[in-house]
């Protein structure tokens, strides 16, 4: 497989080209991104204050460096009163456990971690792995409706939820995170009661425009922004060596809230030939941050990883040797006709801005 010279994007990465040098479209139109003032960041966090019965802000907390950061800034920055929250998706490292309880320590505030039903969420990664190829989707969705019910239960005007630059471009081209999409493909595998889902979802009927609504009119739901975008942009290394003396967050160099991430990469290059660790490493090199060669070194021990991991998750999840096959010949995109579609301009706006929170102010692009 070819890849880029400069960073470490494989040919088969959708758009992909490389000039006479074998440099890739992506680095040659590469730009680092400016920061964004300050100033609306800290305008809403000061309407949260007033907003607040309690809580101003809902942390979403995996342990990861992201969030952990975000927990940082929120608290020893900001000097927000925060309530952290946890969903256990049946693959929290022991790292990542170790990470929130240090990260707790250290600041102080409340947590609820909620820890789903294992044989329904079982069921959902099974039904999502053998009838789209997909591992992330339960999880993820998991997490957004939990976050939102938290917010709303509470309610608590923000949810600050990080998403680095290391992210552009990683995401699935999947619609992963779409409810109906997923509705459809848990209902095809037969695994799962309907009322076994809806209570997994909490809310199965959330549109984009209707969580736009419930969001910004009702203000049901907390307002979901990325502080990680404001201010000044710090390195990967410089929040990493922070995060280590005033969290006391524990750093393998890697995605490391997530014993089942090195599969799902695994699963994402063998459907769609390339793994959002790449994406993740060529971002890193872009920036400065890596060099080539020790990218090349992580891929090559990640994929020492992925049949670790792989047998740990068919373990988990109750797979046979045989069910691989059915999971990396999984059709990509066959799904995505049950995707919502939204129709007319304010919806079409409403989904947009759904997305742009989800995925940040610079990353959302490509979503919609």
């Amino acid at each position: 497989m070819k890849r880029c010279s400069r960073c470490v994007l494989p040919e088969t990465y959708p758009n992909t080209f490389f000039d006479e040098q074998g440099v890739c479209n992506h680095c040659l139109n590469h730009r680092d991104p400016a920061p964004v003032a300050q100033d609306s960041l800290l305008s809403h966090l000061e309407e949260a204050k007033k907003r607040s019965r309690g809580y101003d802000v809902l942390v979403p907390l995996s342990g990861g460096k992201d969030s952990t950061y975000v927990l940082y800034l929120a608290t020893k920055v900001y000097g927000l009163s925060v309530l952290a929250y946890t969903f256990d998706n049946g693959f929290l490292s022991e790292m990542a456990l170790a990470n929130i309880e240090a990260a707790l320590r250290r600041t102080g505030v409340d947590h609820l971690l909620f820890k789903p039903n294992w044989d329904t969420i079982r069921r959902l990664y099974r039904s999502t792995l053998l009838g789209s190829g997909e591992l992330c989707s339960a999880c993820g969705i998991g997490i957004e409706h939990s976050m939102l019910k938290v917010s709303a239960d509470w309610d608590i005007p923000l949810i600050l939820r990080g998403g680095s630059a290391m992210e552009r471009g990683s995401y699935s081209p999947e619609n992963i995170y779409d409810v109906n999409r997923f509705k459809a493909i848990v209902a095809d595998a037969g695994e799962v009661s309907e009322d076994e889902l809806n209570r997994f979802l909490i809310y199965p009927d959330i549109t984009p425009e209707r969580r736009f609504e419930w969001t910004w009119v009702l203000r049901r739901f907390g307002q979901l922004m990325n502080p990680l975008e404001f201010g000044d942009i710090q390195t990967e290394v410089e929040i990493s060596k922070l995060l280590s003396e005033e969290m006391g967050w524990q750093d393998r160099g890697k995605h490391s809230d997530c014993w089942a991430e090195p599969f799902s990469n695994l699963v994402r290059e063998l459907r769609h030939g390339y793994s959002r660790r790449a994406c993740q490493l060529s971002n890193l090199i872009r920036a400065g941050e890596m060099t080539r060669e020790t990218a090349l070194a992580l891929l090559a021990e990640q994929r020492q990883e992925e049949a670790a991991s792989k047998n740990r998750v068919f373990d988990r999840l109750e797979l046979s040797a045989s069910d691989m096959d059915v999971i990396a010949s999984a059709p990509p995109y066959q799904y995505n006709r049950y995707v919502a579609a939204p129709s007319g301009p304010v919806r079409k706006l409403a989904h947009r801005l759904v997305l742009k929170a989800r995925y940040g102010l610079r990353h959302w692009q490509g979503y919609a």
